[in-house]
């Protein structure tokens, strides 16, 4: 099942709210209206609760300049957008470990 937010803060009210619970990972964009994805990583990973979710960032902002800020936030992998095999990679790689 996929849960999905608009932006930042609608996924942290998803992952504070009953069926947030049952979250495995994050796939996040880093471009979002509100708070983008360097926050809302920075934000999760500041949280105990939450501090060792997976989290998979999927970016057309792609400098090594872009993907040092990713890491830097909290994301475990930092990925270019419009590449679907590469996030289901990632993902099943980083679920399978927990």
């Amino acid at each position: 099942e996929v849960l999905s937010a608009v932006d930042g803060e609608d996924a942290l009210t998803i992952l504070d709210s009953p069926e947030g619970k049952s979250i495995r990972a994050i796939v996040s964009d880093i471009e979002m209206p509100r708070m983008n994805g360097l926050k809302l990583a920075e934000t999760v990973r500041a949280r105990a609760n939450l501090s060792r979710l997976p989290m998979v960032a999927v970016t057309t902002r792609f400098s090594d300049r872009d993907i040092e800020a990713g890491k830097r936030a909290g994301f475990d992998e930092y990925l270019e957008k419009f590449k679907p095999e590469q996030v289901a990679s990632a993902l099943q790689r980083m679920l399978a470990s927990r």
